[in-house]
C-alpha cells in the first residue's frame, strides 16, 4: 500500500512540474526546431454574414440592400 501511494505522489509532482516547466520548455524548444512559415502580403481574412430575418417582410428588403452594400474585398 505505501508503495502505490508514493507512486501517486510522484506521479502527482511530475504532472505539476510538466504542466508549468515541461510543456512551455517543450513548445519552445520545438517552435525553434520546427519553424512555421507565415504568410506574407496583403491578407484579409474572409468573412460570412448572417442576417437574422423571422418576421422581417417589411423590412427584409433593406437589410439587403444594406448588407451588400458594405465595402469588404
Amino acid at each position: 500500500m505505501p508503495e502505490a501511494l508514493i507512486a501517486r505522489v510522484w506521479l502527482s509532482a511530475f504532472a505539476v512540474a510538466w504542466t508549468y516547466v515541461g510543456y512551455p520548455l517543450f513548445i519552445t524548444l520545438l517552435a525553434r526546431w520546427r519553424p512555421r512559415p507565415h504568410q506574407k502580403g496583403n491578407v484579409l481574412p474572409t468573412a460570412s454574414l448572417i442576417i437574422p430575418a423571422y418576421n422581417e417582410e417589411d423590412v427584409i428588403g433593406e437589410k439587403l440592400e444594406n448588407a451588400l452594400a458594405l465595402d469588404y474585398p
